[in-house]
């Protein structure tokens, strides 16, 4: 009867065949190696549109802040250490997590679930941000961790960065929370320039507000008080201050 022959300690099983606390471990390094590095770079990249949008008196600078997206992004191409990935293994995982927060688990139970999704396929920009969003919601929050999930997630996704509004909202409260005041305004400016409902993202920016407090007010109210001069401005009643 012949014997399995092990494999070399040197190396790595392919994502696909891993044990799942292989894949743990891969997310690990990953979450602080690789994550830190493309975030850096990705700010970067988005530093043109955050400033556009900053700087912009009104919605006449939309165009220059989308054209500023859609450029191409020299983190996007950025290099994962990952020998291989599996992703039709990620995103049972991912949908794993998701169930797990829908079904009232903790989010550190999903958080474990999530980060070896991850380990699977690091280049997943949705679990990436879904990753950005569990650190926000943790007790205490890791906006830092946050913060750098959110910049891999938008640079992870190419051109696509122009439809993910949702990514750019997770970088401006992750920005707020991290004391970054003025790049939470602008990537709020920057989400309100690419939205298709700016009813949508209002609800958004104010849900944020109600949830993390004070450090979203100035943000959250520049948002507003910008979309006011968009000529879409008058079908979303949700843009405007609350009364209370």
């Amino acid at each position: 009867m012949s014997q399995r022959v092990p494999r070399p300690p040197d190396v790595e099983v392919r994502a696909s065949e891993a044990t799942e606390d292989a894949l743990a471990a891969r997310a690990m390094r990953l979450v602080a190696e690789a994550v830190p590095h493309v975030a850096t770079q990705a700010y970067a990249d988005a530093y043109r549109a955050l400033s556009i949008a900053y700087k912009a008196r009104d919605a006449s600078q939309d165009g220059a802040i989308v054209n500023a997206v859609y450029a191409a992004w020299p983190s996007e191409n950025s290099r994962i250490p990952a020998t291989s990935i599996a992703p039709v293994r990620a995103r049972r995982l991912h949908e794993e997590a998701r169930k797990a927060i829908a079904d009232g688990s903790s989010v550190a139970n999903a958080m474990d679930i999530e980060l070896k999704a991850f380990g699977a396929n690091p280049r997943d920009p949705e679990i990436a941000q879904y990753l950005a969003l569990l650190h926000l919601w943790s007790k205490p929050a890791q906006p830092e961790t946050a913060r750098q999930f959110a910049l891999y997630a938008i640079a992870m996704s190419g051109q696509k960065r122009l439809a993910r509004i949702d990514y750019w909202n997770t970088f401006a409260v992750a920005s707020a929370l991290t004391s970054r005041e003025n790049d939470a305004t602008a990537a709020f400016l920057v989400e309100a320039a690419l939205t298709t409902s700016l009813d949508r993202s209002c609800r958004a920016a104010l849900y944020a507000y109600t949830s993390y407090g004070e450090r979203l007010r100035t943000p959250v109210q520049a948002m507003l008080y910008r979309v006011q001069s968009h000529p879409r401005a008058y079908v979303s009643p949700s843009c405007a201050w609350p009364r209370y």
